[in-house]
């Protein structure tokens, strides 16, 4: 993942001036406990650290961009977390999904640090819920649990399907956050359904 970012981060600065907009989107949701080549557990270093390590690597040029973003997509299961447990970041636990959770939470955290680091400066962030889309991330969920789970998921497809985005749907409240004015957009923000 390093390796990747570094040759990324060269070719950006090599081709190009400024960076008008980073969006922080990759993500994995991997209920299997398993640790990163980089020694922490993969959703936290994927969701997280990855994002992390991108935008402080990118940062200086963003900054020297005339009213430039930097966009987080998290999620709303922020709300499960009330902090997260340091010590405990590659410790195994059957709740796996504490560790989806609390990536999405530390997103969420390090806008708020980057916010309050940048304010009134040329560049601004802001986190944001796209909602739940139907896409890869929900069936293997869906998919990797027990049969009682399974069972609900296939039952209940097409209350699912009723309560869920579509990819095209999930992607407008980023789109928004692209597209606001940046004297409209606020710093530290955390935006759902298209609005603050």
């Amino acid at each position: 993942m390093l390796t990747v970012y570094i040759i990324l981060l060269k070719n950006i600065n090599h081709q190009y001036e400024k960076l008008d907009i980073l969006i922080n989107n990759g993500g994995q949701f991997n209920l299997d406990f398993k640790i990163s080549p980089i020694g922490y557990e993969s959703n936290f270093s994927v969701n997280h650290l990855g994002h992390f390590l991108l935008t402080n690597l990118l940062l200086e040029k963003l900054k020297n961009t005339k009213e430039s973003r930097i966009i987080v997509v998290s999620s709303k299961v922020h709300d499960y977390i009330k902090n997260i447990d340091y010590n405990g970041l590659n410790v195994f636990d059957k709740k796996n999904m504490k560790f989806y959770c609390q990536s999405k939470f530390a997103n969420l955290l390090f806008v708020n640090e980057l916010a309050r680091k940048l304010d009134g400066g040329n560049c601004k962030v802001v986190g944001l819920h796209p909602g739940v889309i139907r896409n890869n991330m929900l069936t293997y969920f869906y998919n990797n649990n027990g049969f009682l789970i399974k069972s609900i998921y296939y039952l209940g497809y097409p209350f699912i399907w009723l309560g869920t985005k579509s990819n095209f749907y999930g992607a407008q409240t980023t789109l928004t956050c692209c597209y606001t004015d940046f004297d409209k957009l606020q710093n530290g923000g955390y935006y759902q359904d298209n609005k603050i």
